[in-house]
């Protein structure tokens, strides 16, 4: 049984649909206490933000930003395609 793609892969996935995956940076900042730290990641591609996520470890907020990344391509896309 296979498992559902996660959401950093959907990113490179939409990504490469575009030749944009080069294009794909990411700003991660932690936050203290060391003990119980917070990260927040952005995601950026071609230096404009497409999502922001936080979690207790930079691969959660990295997951979680790209899921936010994800829906905005998504939504971007439709808008643009419904518009012609």
């Amino acid at each position: 049984m296979s498992r559902a793609p996660t959401n950093r892969t959907l990113l490179n996935n939409l990504l490469q649909e575009t030749g944009d995956s080069g294009k794909l940076s990411w700003e991660d900042e932690e936050f203290p206490p060391k003990h119980s730290p917070e990260w927040i990641s952005k995601v950026l591609i071609n230096g404009v933000e497409y999502g922001v996520g936080k979690g207790v470890n930079k691969n959660q907020a990295r997951e979680n930003a790209a899921g936010r990344a994800v829906e905005a391509i998504r939504k971007d896309r439709a808008e643009k395609a419904a518009r012609g």
